[in-house]
């Protein structure tokens, strides 16, 4: 789509200076980046989810006082990750804008303007414990304990994949079983005209585990205002990685 512009995916790269940030990994991360890219959006091609569904999330308390739905607002896949569900749209928009009611109302942005490509490198950044970042994970920052070893969960392709949609594409038997696969093919086609060498990498998760609160990747990372806005390492809206959480913690109580 022709809103998936060269001059987007520089801006919202510059807005992530931990992308790139050394030569030696920089042709892996971006390879492992539209490889995902490709899968969720068929090669750049929409900018829209094809099936949209409201993804308005309403069950859990912190979620529907801090990242409410917009009345006649649909939080459907949108940019190159395909980004979805009112509290990631909330959650990106505080972190670019520090308020999640900018993209909540004007969801349509994630699509049309810039944050098309920030919202897929946001969402390749962000840690979601007990889940690593996915930069972190071809970075080489994340290395697997005994608890992921034991769950098949090795660094590479593969565990990218259990990170951005591992309940339908990873394990035995996915309700998705050839996504996987195609996003096998497109990293391998990309590390190809990169000249990469990904021999020693996993690729694939088909025989993983989920991440779990026994892996590497559990920090505590959440200001939670029930606690007093002390850190935890179960998910709030108030993450310690975007400035100004932890007043707005406080403000929230």
């Amino acid at each position: 789509d022709n809103a998936y512009t060269y001059i987007n995916f520089l801006k919202a790269i510059a807005t992530f200076p931990s992308v790139c940030k050394a030569e030696d990994h920089c042709k892996q991360e971006l390879g492992n980046m539209f490889a995902h890219f490709q899968q969720e959006t068929a090669g750049l091609f929409y900018i829209e989810e094809i099936n949209k569904f409201p993804y308005c999330s309403q069950w859990t308390p912190w979620v529907l006082k801090n990242f409410p739905c917009s009345p006649g607002q649909l939080y459907y896949g949108r940019g190159a990750k395909q980004l979805s569900w009112n509290y990631n749209y909330g959650a990106f928009s505080q972190a670019m804008y520090g308020d999640p009611r900018v993209l909540l109302d004007n969801p349509d942005l994630v699509a049309t303007t810039w944050l098309n490509f920030a919202s897929g490198i946001w969402f390749f950044v962000a840690p979601q414990p007990p889940k690593p970042s996915m930069l972190d994970i071809v970075s080489g920052s994340w290395q697997p304990n005994e608890a992921e070893i034991a769950a098949n969960i090795l660094p590479g392709l593969g565990a990218t994949t259990m990170v951005i949609n591992g309940a339908k594409e990873c394990g035995p038997n996915p309700s998705n079983p050839t996504a996987s696969l195609n996003r096998q093919r497109y990293y391998t086609s990309f590390a190809g005209a990169l000249g990469l060498d990904i021999s020693g990498e996993k690729l694939d998760c088909k025989d993983m585990l989920p991440f779990s609160t026994a892996g590497s990747a559990n920090p505590a990372i959440y200001w939670d205002p029930d606690y007093n806005c002390r850190l935890v390492n179960w998910q709030t809206a108030f993450s310690a990685l975007v400035d100004g959480n932890y007043q707005r913690c406080l403000d929230s109580k």
